[in-house]
């Protein structure tokens, strides 16, 4: 990436997010915290407070867009949230090359207004085997609420790597180290040195002994874009011919 580029990694949560992350540290990812000595999988890290404002008020502005949730008159508070996540977002970038949070896929054309480049990864798991620790840690949503997020998420993220350029991380494939297809595509979209991540994965990949998959698929349109973001793991976008034009001197030649 160049010096205005900025890697936005897009995940629902509970996919192995901080993880990847710890791991795009080790091997010199700049998230603007100091990377952790090991990963907790019961939460999340790395992951910048002016970044975590942002998608707060990106998020209340996209429910008050949706008639959902205001307190004022909504195309007044959905700009005032707008602006405060416009603020939020371009303190981040400032600090950081590399940005972690939930609701992120909301944020990366703001970024890009602000005059970055942005690339993308999208970090998944299959709904239904994270969708119990979700429901845990987030107790004033429901199924059906998270689901919808899911696939919001899911169907913004395949957008955003097809127009700014990127990769899709699934957290299956991560488990299986530093033999994951995913880690000479993530090196090609952040131009991180393959082998430090490789390196990386071999010290922080341990993986879990996983009761097997109930097999349910509860959510068909989540099980189809996962099915979809999954066939395209290992595969490097290239941002898109509108991105280059508007952006040529992050895309010379």
């Amino acid at each position: 990436m160049d010096e205005r580029g900025r890697c936005f990694v897009i995940t629902f949560g509970r996919s192995g997010s901080s993880l990847l992350c710890a791991m795009l540290g080790d091997a010199g990812a700049d998230f603007g915290l100091p990377v952790p000595d090991s990963w907790d999988p019961r939460h999340g890290v790395m992951e910048l407070p002016a970044i975590k404002q942002a998608a707060h008020h990106m998020r209340r502005a996209f429910d008050i867009d949706g008639g959902r949730r205001f307190v004022l008159s909504p195309q007044v508070e959905a700009k005032f949230r707008r602006g405060r996540a416009r603020r939020y977002l371009r303190q981040a970038l400032g600090a950081a090359r590399y940005v972690k949070i939930g609701d992120l896929d909301l944020l990366v054309q703001m970024g890009f207004s602000l005059g970055y480049s942005p690339r993308v990864i999208v970090n998944l798991r299959r709904l239904e085997d994270s969708l119990s620790s979700t429901l845990v840690g987030r107790k004033h949503l429901g199924p059906d609420h998270l689901a919808a997020d899911y696939a919001r998420i899911c169907r913004q993220g395949l957008a955003l790597i097809q127009t700014f350029g990127g990769c899709v991380v699934d957290y299956e494939d991560m488990l299986t180290g530093a033999e994951g297809v995913w880690i000479d595509a993530v090196a090609a979209v952040t131009g991180l040195e393959a082998t430090a991540l490789r390196s990386a994965a071999r010290r922080r990949v341990n993986a879990p002994t996983r009761p097997p998959a109930i097999g349910i698929a509860l959510y068909d349109e989540c099980q189809a874009l996962y099915a979809a973001l999954t066939a395209l793991r290992g595969r490097v976008f290239e941002p898109s011919a509108p991105v280059k034009r508007a952006r040529p001197e992050s895309y010379p030649g």
